[in-house]
């Protein structure tokens, strides 16, 4: 049984890995209990790999990324190829 904990925001950008409850945050869960929920119900991507002895789940941002972008049909956001949004942003 997994410990139901808060969606964490992280302080700067999404990190390339997530752990929980930032994994639960980017796709806006209440919480870890809501994730995993969602992740049963093909409603959020499964875990991409896990960490430690205790084998904690692991969201990749990419894949999470085209997760969303596939449930929403995008199929061209403009961008080229490993270009990212901040980098418009910032020119």
């Amino acid at each position: 049984m997994r410990k139901k904990l808060p969606a964490e925001y992280p302080d700067g950008p999404w990190p390339a890995e997530m752990r929980a409850p930032t994994a639960a945050a980017f796709f806006d869960f209440q919480d870890t209990a809501a994730l995993f929920k969602a992740v049963a119900k093909n409603e959020a991507p499964r875990p991409t790999a896990t960490r430690g002895a205790k084998r904690e789940p692991i969201w990749a941002r990419l894949v999470c990324e085209e997760w969303i972008a596939q449930r929403h049909n995008v199929t061209d956001t403009g961008l080229a190829p490993g270009e990212d949004i901040a980098s418009l942003l910032t020119q």
